[in-house]
């Protein structure tokens, strides 16, 4: 067999480095069957040229110093060479077998750099799936934490009555809107509580308590102590001062407790 042969069966070798492939003089010189002395020669030839007309190319051939176990301490050079490199290094290897062995080379690195394309290629579509995958993970972790802060505040409503509360008003409250009299409006408080409690409760509507007053009152939505005036206590006062007036003058014609009910079904579908 011969050293064609032979050589042609080894591939050449080559080495990635940051994402660069590179080859060795020392690698070349075996695989050319040529000294490393001869290949060095051969580059400084090279870098010499190089100097005085592309000093940009010098940057593709990286020297690398090695030491050998005979000459411990003792540096010795080397170069790593890009595939450009190579091509221009290999250009002053001629002959039959010459042309084999740079076609070879040529090839591994080919195939090298479209390993590394590969493998950017599909690295960048990973990682834009797991970014896209993070980002609706963050988005999950987002929506479940407002729910729970959601959730944790409602159960402290629930479980701590006195918690504090805005846009709501105690009966007190209620009675000064109304512009009820200080003195004697102990009885109207307690008509307007009760009232109150029995409006909120047929329409569910969830009834705490102030911590910021003495007297731990409840505390009824602003909006539906609006509705609740609206619907009942105007509505009992036109009946009250009307009832007045007819017990005034004797003309008890009026059925206010028909007229009660009627009212009633009217604003609650059933009597409050």
């Amino acid at each position: 067999m011969s050293d064609i042969d032979t050589i042609e069966k080894r591939i050449p070798v080559c080495v990635e480095r940051d994402g660069v492939i590179y080859a060795n003089s020392r690698d070349i010189a075996v695989y050319f069957k040529k000294t490393h002395k001869d290949v060095l020669e051969a580059i400084d030839n090279l870098l010499k040229s190089l100097m005085a007309e592309n000093s940009a190319m010098r940057a593709l051939f990286v020297l690398v110093e090695f030491e050998t176990p005979m000459t411990p301490g003792r540096k010795f050079r080397s170069f790593d060479m890009t595939k450009d490199a190579f091509v221009l290094l290999a250009m002053g290897f001629t002959g039959e077998k010459a042309l084999k062995f740079k076609l070879a080379y040529i090839e591994r690195f080919n195939a090298m750099e479209a390993v590394l394309r590969d493998q950017a290629v599909r690295g960048d579509v990973l990682v834009r799936s797991l970014m896209s995958d993070l980002a609706e993970i963050v988005t999950q972790q987002i929506v479940a934490v407002q729910n729970l802060a959601s959730e944790v505040a409602e159960l402290r409503t629930a479980r701590d009555p006195r918690i504090a509360v805005q846009d709501r008003l105690t009966t007190y409250d209620v009675a000064e809107t109304l512009g009820i009299p200080k003195k004697g409006r102990g009885a109207k408080i307690t008509q307007i509580r009760k009232s109150l409690m029995k409006f909120a409760a047929a329409r569910d509507v969830v009834v705490v308590y102030r911590h910021d007053t003495q007297r731990n009152e409840e505390a009824f939505p602003t909006s539906m102590v609006a509705e609740w005036q609206k619907l009942v206590w105007n509505v009992s006062e036109v009946e009250r001062k009307a009832k007045e007036r007819s017990s005034a003058t004797g003309q008890g014609v009026l059925d206010f407790s028909a007229r009660r009910r009627e009212i009633r079904d009217v604003q609650t579908g059933s009597s409050l």
